[in-house]
């Protein structure tokens, strides 16, 4: 007769043997070793966030980040910020790799599926197109992605208020990154549950829970903007930044290091449909289908972005969330390889 308690622990004790493949394959490749020029920014930032001192890097009079800023404030401030970078970095690590693991179970997606997405992330600079990685650094963004992945895992297991919370913290941790995924988030409901009034009330919830850093935003960019650097702000932007928000040169053609990451895409889009079709049911449709239209939104950026010559756009960095796009696909797309493999098999 088989025991339930010996399989529960043989499962526990395979989950556990999983989620630490993850982090070893993570921290082998992205341990603390050294503080990059954005983890710098981060340490002085939380470190001076109650001075008013602007003579270090990345100052900035704004409160918006407080959520995060504050708790580092404090940590920076009595300890070696050394010491302090190498155990937030270590931890930062363990929660995208239970994040990835949680995202894992909840999608049915296969462990071998996980692990080889995850080298091949890595091996591919967690990018189409080299302007965003997602677990190099430690800063705001960094709590963000991680929010974002157990949103759709709580989502997807239908704790709909967890994945609310989740989401609106991703808004406070980092602003652009959080209402981008909320959106694509919001997308995802609407495909599971095919009712845009639940959706409008879920979207409702994330947006109320935000309005204070909404509020902030508005306030710092708007009406206490410098009305004299207004007029040339996009401008501005785009010198310090054409590098990662544009795909175009000066002449507006395609920059030769963005055509691999365009080829990229088209090759994922092509190997979703035809495996899709290979495999009806061996995928969740929801996520499935998001992942199609989050692959076509960069097409469909690019093109208006060529149109787009007052640099309207590029300050809102729009090619940011390529990464963890990426990411999502590689999941797919390996789950998809392995299971026409084995049908192929038997």
């Amino acid at each position: 007769m088989i025991n339930q308690k010996d399989i529960y622990h043989k499962l526990n004790q395979k989950n556990l043997l999983f989620f630490l493949a993850i982090f070893f394959l993570l921290y082998l490749f992205f341990s603390p070793t050294f503080i990059t020029a954005n983890e710098y920014a981060f340490i002085s930032t939380s470190k001076n966030f109650l001075s008013s001192n602007n003579y270090y890097i990345g100052y900035s009079e704004s409160i918006r980040a407080f959520l995060i800023k504050l708790p580092a404030y404090f940590l920076f401030n009595n300890f070696d910020y050394e010491i302090v970078h190498k155990i937030l970095k270590t931890l930062s690590l363990l929660f995208f790799s239970y994040a990835i693991f949680h995202f894992s179970k909840s999608f049915k997606i296969s462990n071998i599926s996980i692990l080889i997405s995850i080298l091949v992330f890595i091996l591919s600079k967690q990018s189409y197109f080299g302007t965003e990685n997602i677990l190099s650094t430690i800063e705001l963004k960094t709590f963000s992605y991680i929010s974002i992945i157990l949103a759709f895992s709580f989502l997807q297991k239908k704790n709909v208020m967890l994945s609310i919370f989740l989401s609106s913290f991703s808004i406070y941790s980092h602003f652009l990154v959080g209402y981008f995924w909320a959106g694509a988030l919001c997308i995802f409901y609407y495909l599971k549950i095919k009712n845009l009034k639940i959706v409008l009330i879920f979207f409702l919830k994330i947006f109320l829970i935000s309005i204070p850093i909404t509020v902030i935003l508005f306030y710092e960019n708007y009406y206490n903007f410098n009305p004299l650097l207004q007029t040339s702000y996009n401008d501005i932007f785009f010198e310090r930044h054409k590098g990662f928000t544009t795909p175009f040169t000066d002449s507006y053609g395609i920059k030769k290091s963005w055509i691999f990451g365009y080829i990229f895409i088209f090759a994922n889009l092509n190997i979703f449909i035809f495996l899709k079709k290979k495999l009806k049911k061996n995928l969740n449709n929801e996520l499935f289908l998001l992942l199609i239209l989050l692959n076509i939104y960069f097409f469909a950026l690019t093109l208006f972005l060529y149109f787009d010559r007052n640099f309207f756009l590029i300050k809102f960095i729009p090619f940011r969330p390529e990464s963890l796009i990426l990411l999502f696909s590689l999941f797919c797309i390996f789950e998809l390889i392995f299971d026409w493999f084995r049908k192929k098999k038997y």
